[in-house]
């Protein structure tokens, strides 16, 4: 469609099995990832687009269609409550969960060192997958939309009717919260005195956070070679990683077929 405001002039009939086509496979991706089980993911994906197709008509072309049908999913998650089992009601406060000499820093290996071993690496990835289950659904919704669903910060407030603000607050706690847990399976490491004051080093990880939400790369200055903040901030982007890399598979194919039938019979 040339525009979205074209893309809202389609009818339902045709464009909702478009969207379908298009998205169906990540929504349930997100959805497996939010909900926890197959199941609740393809019904959330079932309810989705069945919401979708019946409400096409209050689609103005004010945004993406995409961004409005994710806005379904996320309503429809929140309506259908799920919740895995052990998640707790909170999360940490901010200050809780920034890493602390106590607890050491991640023994990450270097790049020159190459990629962490493949039984570190599975292990990595379970500590992962909890900390999402030991996430609130709040946060956690928020966290996956942006960080696994690349939209912005803006699309994602809209999506989950809350402000840009919280949404930051949301998915800071969230990242924090993954690479807190992802600490507790892998090798710790004590490092030294810190290289700067601690306002300089959360200078830099404001600045690290920020790139994260605009989805470009950050590099700590050539003058703040800081063993902490690098410590930080790769066990920040392994956890990230570990979440994007997670294989959800696509729909299958008899979900696919049972909403494609339930188009046709509306």
């Amino acid at each position: 469609m040339d525009s979205m405001a074209d893309a809202a002039k389609e009818p339902a009939q045709a464009a909702i099995p478009r969207l379908f086509d298009s998205y169906g496979d990540r929504i349930f991706g997100l959805g497996l990832r939010i909900c926890g089980s197959r199941e609740d993911a393809q019904d959330l994906v079932q309810e989705t687009f069945l919401r979708a197709y019946k409400g096409w008509g209050q689609f103005k072309g004010l945004s993406a269609p995409s961004t409005w049908l994710f806005t379904i999913a996320a309503r429809t998650c929140k309506r259908l409550k799920h919740k895995r089992a052990g998640a707790p009601a909170h999360i940490e406060s901010f200050h809780d969960l920034l890493p602390s000499d106590e607890e050491g820093f991640l023994d990450v290996p270097s790049p020159d060192e190459g990629p962490l071993e493949s039984i570190l690496r599975q292990e990595a990835s379970a500590a992962v997958e909890e900390a999402l289950a030991t996430m609130p659904l709040s946060f956690r919704m928020a966290l996956i939309l942006k960080d696994l669903g690349d939209f912005s910060v803006a699309e994602v407030a809209g999506m989950l009717g809350i402000k840009d603000a919280t949404v930051k607050t949301r998915v800071y706690r969230g990242r924090l919260h993954l690479a807190k847990q992802l600490k507790k399976s892998l090798p710790k490491k004590k490092i030294g005195p810190p290289d700067f004051t601690v306002h300089v080093c959360m200078v830099m990880f404001k600045a690290k956070m920020d790139a994260l939400d605009q989805g470009r790369p950050f590099k700590l200055p050539e003058d703040h070679d800081c063993h902490r903040c690098r410590s930080m901030f790769d066990t920040l982007d392994i956890s990230l990683n570990l979440c994007r890399d997670k294989t959800t598979g696509p729909l299958p194919e008899s979900v696919r077929d049972m909403i494609l039938r339930e188009f046709h019979s509306e």
